[in-house]
């Protein structure tokens, strides 16, 4: 699986799994950056910049809304207009 750009590998190690026949490499992940500007999904609370969110979006006064991902820009769409102002 392809990273999502607001994560990073921290260290990989090899991991020996009985009955698998080569190690399997096990990552650990952290966040890339902090939002910068304060930003958060408002669905998950991920911190985000422009630079590490996955999708942007514009709430009901024009605002940029920044996402960690397609799933929280969805659920996010969801909700009443009302329910999305920052």
């Amino acid at each position: 699986h392809e990273m999502p750009s607001w994560g990073a590998a921290a260290n990989e190690t090899p991991v020996t799994l009985r009955g698998v026949e080569k190690p399997v490499p096990v990552a650990s992940i952290r966040m890339a950056f902090a939002g910068e500007d304060g930003s958060r999904d408002p669905i998950c609370g991920l911190p985000l910049s422009h630079d590490t969110a996955e999708e942007i979006a514009h709430d009901v006064r024009g605002s940029v809304v920044l996402f960690c991902s397609p799933g929280c820009v969805e659920t996010w769409r969801r909700r009443p207009a009302g329910d999305r102002a920052e």
